[in-house]
């Protein structure tokens, strides 16, 4: 399916001069108005609307307004386009909070939403007359049936953050609990039950986004007394007395949706650039929205999109670098818009940075490109042992392939490296015993240990065989049966960008099922590289296979939105060892 649509054609059409002026001026001042509305409700109205209406007003102005005009300077695809825009919206908020940080006092709420606002219109000033760029991934009939799934993944996880996923202490309360340090001091205080007083657990771009949330949607001070409690106690036996106290707290006032509007954008966009992914390897419009389907209907996913863990920023990050890399790897089809990358380049670079910034779980990218790479230089017939060890490392070192997989790896590396001077400097002591300790060398322990264990059930870990049973059932069992079998028949075709997904995909299930802390939710990131395998799968069978497969895909999907269905009536139907 083209990613143009006719009426693009039409933009030629001769056209008299007074009416061309009059329109373009009704469209800049229609663009201005709509893009600065989410500013004047945030400013004026934000308390007074209703709970979804504050969800998109903040969700708008993080991620989408402030980055919209700038990335309309230049025509893109879907997964290009909706990167910049979530990039330069970010690069916009962390500008206006450091220019507000040294002032003296609190950070200024008004002065942050008003700097952001100043962003917008200076980028609509130099680009309104190339709005339309950013419109026009959605303008084919395929592009307008994403978004409408995009659409209806937006109601289901708002349904799911507001109203039937509780309150969760694993997901929300770690969250959140540094949001108030962060915008006000740039330091991710609060009191851990791990006898810390800061936050370090994981890297900390989620919650910038959710403190920036809380604060347009003026809830930051709801979540001061995770701030003020690290801020006058030290480590000690008072601080887990401390943490319970603040749980209760945490409990009878939630701060639910500031802190899951992030996630629920952050889920829309990870089904956008997966359907574009989808729809660029295949042409096929219904692949591509199929592939939305699947993923929207997954129970695992439901839930876990709609509370405030890291999820949805992690997979969103990992199918926008997996996009770069299969650019640069020339393992798109080359169509008329679509011309590929000579390398990986920023865009690739910033996207494994930003995973670097996000979790720990990102390193699936690093690690799957580099192995895809070294087996296509392989199966290539690009060395031989006749060449010599030195003309063999010189080949790989010049190759493209290798280039690639190098910029994804360096991207990751550095973003974690900036987060670990971060956090040495912030809180060396509190970083090493949180991030170093508890949550990298404690969860990568000798693996002969850990296969004993796992294979076992040590404490209140499940088995492997007892994850992966319950991976398959959160998952649903006939969606795991498709995934199996497009799995098998992607393995000889290792070299192309079906195998790309597979390596990602096997490295997380080894990888999460011999680590420490063995849930599902680690597996849940191999889930959208399995389920863009299915639709890969599909639109290679012969006529009638693709029509029996695609009633079974179909299937599979009412099954699991019925299971969803099912876990918004009773939460408890659906529930993972040990704990959310």
């Amino acid at each position: 399916m083209p990613d143009t649509d006719s009426s693009l054609q039409d933009e030629t059409r001769p056209e008299p001069t007074p009416p061309k002026n009059r329109h373009a001026l009704f469209w800049t001042l229609g663009a201005a108005l709509l893009l600065n509305l989410p500013y004047l409700m945030a400013l004026f109205a934000i308390g007074h609307l209703p709970p979804v209406a504050q969800t998109l007003v903040v969700g708008a102005i993080v991620f989408i307004v402030p980055g919209l005009p700038w990335a309309a300077r230049a025509p893109a695809d879907g997964v290009v386009m909706l990167f910049r825009v979530v990039l330069i919206s970010l690069a916009a908020a962390l500008a206006a909070w450091l220019i507000l940080l040294p002032w003296p006092g609190l950070t200024n709420r008004v002065g942050f939403i008003l700097l952001l606002a100043l962003v917008t219109n200076i980028g609509l000033w130099l680009h309104a007359g190339r709005l339309a760029n950013v419109a026009a991934p959605f303008r084919s009939r395929a592009g307008a049936g994403i978004l409408l799934v995009a659409a209806l993944f937006f109601a289901q996880t708002y349904l799911g953050a507001a109203h039937f996923v509780p309150a969760l202490e694993d997901q929300d309360m770690e969250t959140q609990g540094t949001a108030y340090g962060l915008m006000h001091e740039a330091a991710p205080t609060m009191v851990t039950n791990r006898d810390t007083t800061y936050f370090f657990a994981h890297p900390l771009l989620l919650h910038f986004w959710i403190g920036e949330s809380a604060f347009i949607s003026d809830d930051l001070d709801r979540l001061r007394y995770h701030h003020d409690a690290a801020r006058t106690l030290e480590r000690g036996p008072a601080l887990l007395a401390q943490w319970e106290l603040n749980f209760e707290r945490f409990e009878s006032d939630p701060v639910l949706l500031p802190t899951r509007t992030p996630n629920i954008f952050l889920s829309v966009f990870t089904i956008i650039a997966m359907s574009f992914l989808v729809l660029r390897l295949t042409g096929s419009g219904v692949a591509a929205i199929g592939a939305a389907l699947l993923y929207m209907t997954l129970p695992e996913i439901y839930v876990r999109s709609s509370y405030g863990g890291y999820l949805a920023i992690t997979n969103f990050l990992l199918i926008v670098g997996a996009y770069f890399y299969l650019d640069a790897a020339r393992l798109f089809p080359t169509r008329a818009g679509a011309s590929p990358r000579k390398t990986v380049g920023p865009w690739g670079f910033t996207a494994a940075f930003l995973g670097g910034w996000a979790d720990q779980k990102a390193v699936l990218l690093p690690m799957a490109a580099p192995v895809h790479a070294g087996l296509r230089i392989l199966l290539d017939g690009k060395l031989s042992l006749k060449q010599g060890f030195a003309a063999m490392v010189a080949r790989v070192w010049t190759s493209r392939d290798f280039i690639n997989a190098s910029m994804i790896v360096f991207g990751f590396v550095a973003g974690w490296l900036l987060f670990v001077v971060y956090g040495l400097a912030i809180a060396p002591d509190d970083f090493i015993a949180d991030h170093i300790k508890g949550h990298i060398a404690a969860r990568l322990r000798n693996p002969t240990d850990a296969l004993q264990a796992a294979i076992t059930q040590i404490d209140w870990y499940p088995s492997i065989a007892g994850l992966w049973l319950e991976f398959a059932n959160h998952t649903g069992w006939l969606v795991s049966f498709l995934m199996v079998i497009a799995a098998a028949w992607t393995a000889p075709r290792i070299r192309d960008a079906e195998g790309f997904f597979l390596i990602w995909a096997l490295i997380g299930a080894i990888g999460f099922s011999l680590v420490d802390w063995r849930q599902t939710k680690h597996l849940a990131h191999i889930l959208p590289a399995l389920v863009i395998l299915v639709p890969l799968f599909w639109v290679r069978l012969g006529e009638r296979l693709r029509l029996a497969v695609g009633a079974v895909v179909a299937l599979a999907i009412l099954l699991n939105a019925w299971r969803i269905i099912g876990v918004m009536q009773d939460f408890t139907t659906l529930q993972p060892t040990p704990i959310w």
